[in-house]
């Protein structure tokens, strides 16, 4: 084999790929794909269409940087410097957590409360990070305003060029402060969390060692003192006929579930499964102005109650 067949495309993807899969990433000809797509400035389809030409020195130091890189399991979204979320591309670093698939359904479930009301509504996003949450919120439903908080400084910025980018600035705004120290005369009809639940000794995918501790198990204490934290949040801050709706990790919506019939803030408390069947978003609903009843939830599976489905998939490893 010549030196110039080495260099094309094909060969490079090749053996990159074969070396990152010999070091146990599941997803190596994934990965080298959107790498070497990202150094050259083509779609992973360009890729394969021009899979015989050859690469340049220039773009082949490049390419292997980020391999190295990539073998040390930091996360393809920070070498790329984004990641899709709901069909958007945000702009991510190791401020913030990377996006994941399984958070798409939380938003879904958002959305799909949010079609049942009338008028503009106003959210709070708690633990923004990257912003996905409530920017892609405030983009797919025009009658939606969002307030976003984060305790980092850095995350709130790359919220804020988030929404900037993506056109959300007007409806978005974000402040750097912590859940316990927000204050705010304003109320909300729906408040959304995917806070840090990851608890001592869970086994995370290795890439979450280069992302923000703070956002993966947070300032409040062990699980589960960031949802009573959330749920005093809601007591002072929830409308009547809004909700609460939070991320969880697996095994732990039995936890949750308790939690939220408990606090007596709710009038029915349900809870959504992910596309592989995961419990993934607990909800409560706050009775109606002048009208109470007790709180109920139905359950199935074992779990959770009504079970409704998220868009994709779960990575069973981290969140």
């Amino acid at each position: 084999m010549t030196a110039r067949s080495n260099r094309t495309l094909r060969r490079v993807l090749e053996r990159a790929a074969t070396s990152l899969a010999r070091r146990g990433l599941t997803e190596a000809r994934l990965d080298v794909e959107v790498l070497l797509g990202f150094v050259l400035g083509v779609s992973r389809a360009s890729l394969v269409a021009r899979d015989d030409e050859p690469i340049d020195a220039q773009s082949r130091a490049v390419f292997a940087d980020l391999l190295r890189r990539r073998a040390r399991r930091v996360p393809v979204a920070y070498l790329v410097g984004s990641k899709e979320f709901f069909g958007r591309a945000f702009r991510v670093d190791a401020r913030v957590l990377v996006p994941r698939p399984e958070t798409e359904t939380l938003v879904e479930q958002a959305l799909s409360w949010s079609r049942g009301r009338d008028g503009p509504l106003d959210v709070l996003d708690v633990g923004t990070g990257s912003g996905c949450i409530g920017i892609t919120l405030v983009l797919e439903q025009p009658r939606l305003r969002c307030v976003a908080i984060d305790a980092s400084d850095g995350a709130v910025d790359c919220a804020r060029a988030n929404a900037s980018a993506l056109g959300a600035g007007e409806r978005f705004e974000a402040h750097a402060v912590a859940l316990e120290a927000w204050s705010a005369a304003q109320s909300f009809d729906l408040i959304v969390s995917n806070p840090p639940y990851v608890e001592p000794g869970d086994r995370c995918d290795p890439e979450t060692s280069h992302e923000p501790d703070l956002a993966l198990r947070g300032a409040s204490g062990p699980f589960p003192a960031i949802y009573d934290a959330l749920l005093t949040c809601a007591r002072n801050g929830l409308r009547p006929g809004g909700a609460l709706m939070v991320e969880i990790g697996a095994g732990q919506a039995e936890v949750v579930t308790r939690r939220f019939e408990q606090s007596e803030l709710f009038a029915r408390v349900e809870c959504a499964i992910d596309l592989a069947g995961i419990p993934r978003v607990v909800i409560g609903h706050a009775a109606s102005a002048g009208h109470t009843e007790p709180t109920s939830t139905s359950f199935s599976r074992g779990a959770c109650g009504r079970t409704l489905r998220g868009r994709r998939g779960f990575r069973p490893a981290g969140r």
